[in-house]
């Protein structure tokens, strides 16, 4: 299982800790600069299911065994706080701000607890389901931060309000002979 690493609760929202992959290259190469790959889960759902059903860690390690131990330091934040909610990444109606979580909190964490292998200009993000809505979303709001994104298997569109009650039935029309 990958470490995790506490993040304080700001602005409300209290996230499950992240997952975070270091590759070979950081133990082994501390003059290299890595970049790092901020991977968004999807609802229902939690950062485990990056490393379950995503197979970031066999992916991790089967693209490091090709590149001298170099891979992207792979980062799992939470983004609803809960298994069955959906943020979309912006402030709840309670107050929780997941984008500043997302694209501040944990920013600053990872640069902090590895400054010597953290790249500046390569942050990139991506995401299923909900995740790819908010890698879209926030690799657009904020481009000086993420410097590429992927969207994989997102709605057509984020899904503000859901209809409540049922939709009236139309009246089938009599058939005659």
């Amino acid at each position: 299982m990958l470490p995790r690493v506490d993040i304080p609760a700001s602005d409300g929202f209290a996230p499950r800790p992240p997952y975070v992959y270091l590759p070979p290259a950081y133990a082994t190469h501390l003059d290299r600069r890595l970049p790092v790959l901020e991977l968004l889960h999807g609802a229902p759902g939690e950062p485990a299911d990056w490393l379950t059903r995503g197979m970031l860690v066999a992916t991790e390690v089967a693209f490091a065994a090709t590149h001298r131990g170099a891979a992207p330091i792979g980062v799992v934040p939470d983004i609803n706080g809960v298994q069955c909610a959906d943020s979309h990444c912006i402030r709840t109606r309670k107050g929780d701000n997941i984008q500043q979580c997302v694209t501040s909190d944990v920013v600053s964490l990872v640069r902090a607890r590895y400054s010597l292998a953290v790249g500046r200009a390569r942050w990139w993000m991506a995401g299923v389901s909900e995740g790819g809505v908010c890698s879209l979303m926030l690799a657009l709001r904020h481009p000086s931060l993420y410097s590429a994104f992927g969207d994989i298997s997102d709605g057509v569109r984020p899904i503000v309000a859901q209809r409540t009650a049922p939709v009236p039935a139309r009246p089938v029309p009599e058939l005659r002979n």
